[in-house]
């Protein structure tokens, strides 16, 4: 069992994610896609506009993390669902953390 899977399993039972969750994610994807622009740049704006956070960025790489965010938000309503995900978010996670 990865990682991923056994908090997944025991944080499942906490916040009631569930089949039905995946579904309703994926039946508003369009609306949710028409989001993401408005969403990425604020997110971007609020944590470039203090230099406690910006400091933990690297000259020139706004772009690329503005389009790993969008790619981001569209495989939580597009992408692979259950075990997959979770791992895809654990790696993620360590990502962040590393930074």
């Amino acid at each position: 069992m990865t990682q991923a899977k056994y908090l997944c399993d025991k944080s499942s039972p906490l916040v009631s994610y569930n089949e039905k969750d995946w579904d309703i994610l994926a039946g508003e994807a369009a609306l949710i896609s028409t989001w993401v622009p408005e969403l990425v740049d604020v997110f971007y704006e609020t944590v470039y506009a203090h230099d406690s956070t910006k400091s933990v960025f690297k000259d020139g790489e706004r772009p690329k993390l503005e389009k790993t965010l969008q790619d981001w938000i569209a495989s939580l309503v597009t992408g692979p669902k259950g075990a997959e995900f979770w791992d895809h978010q654990w790696v993620i996670a360590l990502l962040h953390v590393r930074r």
